[in-house]
């Protein structure tokens, strides 16, 4: 049986002998809530956080990771599906996650989870992970983002599928569909995905005497071919997983219709050199449009533009919205729209609240 991680945190030590933990008193009994219904319950959020605060690791400053019953409750009231292994007063183990439409089919994403460190390697995340896939078996793919293998190692040997992480040369589709919904998963929004290997600069750091990462089974085998390059995952890197299911019924040519026509469709994961539009554009690219937004990266820092917060770009030509330059560091103009921008509005777009209708010319209305 595999060991029980956390996908956003601390492992079990692989080689710890089965005697440290005790004897599982619910026989792996999972329970199952609707996020909002697990937000508004009096003692879930508290049980979650109690969790969550004695699972996770420490910060590279040594001070520890905390999630409060407050931000946990606003966090499944956001999410679809919380999994609670025990029960609603005595849970053990916990894991809350989404199903996120994309133009690519649904992706079901596990957003957060936690096994007690008593209580671990008796197949609980095993468990959890297992009701996840059999809750969302309507999503093509299922994914995550994690610091650590053991974890990317319980997710790909529970969710039968083909699997895209660390040095796999991911298909545009999947990148794609990742950069679509990156703006919806709680974790991801406002990081920059690295294509290859395929993983996420969050900033999240953990670490404990029980988050290994050397490859120690119980039984001589190999690793698997991705195992090293998570191993030695840089500080405030996360590693991206996606597995395209086996198991879903929504698995079909649709996928595969979509991988071909991404690569076709002008609007879908938009990649190109804007070297030819003035000095000042080589640092600056539009690297992807979806249906919501869109992604600018600046010298090696990407920002999300959603239509909500800059209608300006909604129904543009693609033409039109890749043709940006930077007339000052910082300073950023789409000629063909009349559009400017700083950096400060596109990092908080809350604090210059729109004053004219989509269209008008946003250096003006801001």
């Amino acid at each position: 049986m595999p060991p029980l991680p956390s996908v956003h945190g601390q492992t079990q030590a692989l080689w710890e002998r089965e005697s440290d933990c005790p004897p599982l008193p619910i026989s792996q009994k999972v329970t199952r809530l609707l996020g909002q219904e697990a937000a508004r319950n009096k003692t879930v959020p508290g049980l979650v956080s109690k969790i969550f605060n004695e699972s996770f690791g420490h910060r590279p400053d040594g001070k520890p990771y905390r999630l409060g019953p407050k931000s946990i409750a606003e966090r499944l009231a956001s999410t679809d599906f919380l999994f609670i292994a025990g029960d609603e007063q005595s849970g053990i183990g916990y894991l809350f996650g989404k199903e996120i439409p994309s133009m690519g089919g649904r992706i079901a994403w596990i957003e957060s989870m936690a096994v007690l460190p008593l209580c671990r390697r008796q197949g609980i995340a095993t468990a959890l992970i297992q009701e996840f896939r059999l809750a969302t078996k309507g999503s093509s793919r299922i994914g995550c983002a994690t610091p650590n293998p053991i974890a990317a190692l319980v997710v790909t040997r529970t969710v039968p599928g083909t699997v895209y992480i660390g040095n796999c040369y991911p298909p545009a589709a999947v990148l794609h569909m990742l950069r679509e919904i990156r703006q919806h998963c709680f974790d991801l929004r406002g990081c920059a995905i690295q294509k290859k290997p395929l993983r996420i600069k969050t900033g999240f750091s953990p670490f404990s005497r029980s988050d290994e990462r050397e490859w120690n089974p119980r039984t001589p085998s190999s690793p698997p071919y991705w195992w090293s390059e998570l191993e030695h995952l840089p500080n405030a890197y996360e590693a991206l997983l996606v597995i395209e299911r086996t198991d879903s019924p929504s698995t079909s040519c649709n996928a595969v219709e979509y991988a071909n026509e991404a690569q076709q469709t002008e609007w879908r994961g938009i990649t190109m050199s804007l070297s030819a539009h003035g000095k000042h554009t080589s640092a600056v690219e539009v690297t992807n449009i979806s249906p919501h937004g869109l992604w600018l990266l600046a010298h090696d820092k990407e920002f999300y533009l959603s239509y909500e917060d800059f209608p300006w770009f909604q129904e543009q030509p693609v033409k039109s919205i890749v043709n940006v330059e930077e007339q000052s560091p910082g300073h950023f103009y789409w000629p063909d729209l009349d559009v400017d921008l700083s950096q400060e509005i596109i990092e908080h777009p809350e604090r210059f609240p729109l004053k004219a209708e989509s269209g008008s010319k946003l250096h003006n209305s801001r």
